[in-house]
This record gives C-alpha cells, sequence and structure tokens, in this order.
C-alpha cells in the first residue's frame, strides 16, 4: 500500500490515478501528521510513502524525519516544486545524512509531464502487491 499527502487535488489526482492504473492501492491523507500517524498505525502494510513538500502540517522533510525516528524504514518520495531551492537544500541535507531510502522529485504538470518518473521510483523501490 501506498499513502499519498500531496497538496494540489490535481496533483494527487494525477498521481492517485497513474499509481491505480499500475494495480498500486493508494490511500490518500490529508496532511503530514496524518501521514504519519497512519504509516505508524499500519506500518506492516505501508511500502511506499508519497508526501508533498508544502504540506502546511508536517511537509516533506518534517515527514521524513519523524517516521525516521519512529523507527520506520519504508521508501519516502518528497514531491518538490522545481523552483523550490530551499526545499532542494534540505533534500540535500537528508542525502547527505545517508538516508538512501528518501526520494526527492520534481512536481509533475499538469500535462503529466515528470508523473512517470514518481512511479518508476515507487515501483523501483519495493516489491508491491498489484490490485490486478
Amino acid at each position: 500500500m501506498i499513502l499519498l499527502a500531496i497538496n494540489d487535488p490535481d496533483t494527487q489526482a494525477m498521481l492517485y490515478r497513474e499509481l491505480g492504473d499500475a494495480g498500486i492501492n493508494v490511500w490518500n491523507v490529508n496532511d503530514g501528521e496524518d501521514l504519519c500517524n497512519v504509516a505508524q498505525d499500519l506500518s506492516g502494510l505501508v511500502e511506499v510513502v508519497v508526501v508533498d513538500a508544502r504540506l502546511s502540517s508536517l511537509c516533506g522533510a518534517a515527514v521524513v524525519a519523524k517516521l525516521r525516528a519512529a523507527g520506520l524504514n519504508m521508501p519516502v518520495v518528497v514531491v518538490i516544486p522545481q523552483s523550490e531551492l530551499t526545499l532542494l537544500r534540505e533534500a540535500h541535507h537528508v542525502i547527505s545524512a545517508g538516508d538512501r531510502r528518501t526520494f526527492f522529485v520534481g512536481e509533475p504538470n499538469r500535462r503529466g509531464v515528470g508523473l512517470q518518473s514518481i512511479t518508476a521510483i515507487i515501483l523501483g523501490a519495493t516489491t508491491l502487491p498489484r490490485n490486478n
């Protein structure tokens, strides 16, 4: 199962649809705090977390820190806007700390460009059960 917390409704819908079409079980959650709570409650079932770097409560890097502090080591994909240099600096800090289970990717545009890279990371990060 994948937990998905994305700020922009259009991007969230695109990701939900793309991952669902790939046969992956996806749960949408409201924000970073909910994502962390659900990930902890369902830790044996959640295989990948996808979180927006711009969420109002517990955004990208804060979600990664909270999950890692709780001992949860599932892959985390942090979706960041291409123009956010400060978020890229946070990404560099996490990567340089040796966390190889966290991936930072650019947000897909309205036409879906960039969506395949997120899906490829998720499919390559773990062996997920499909809905087929």
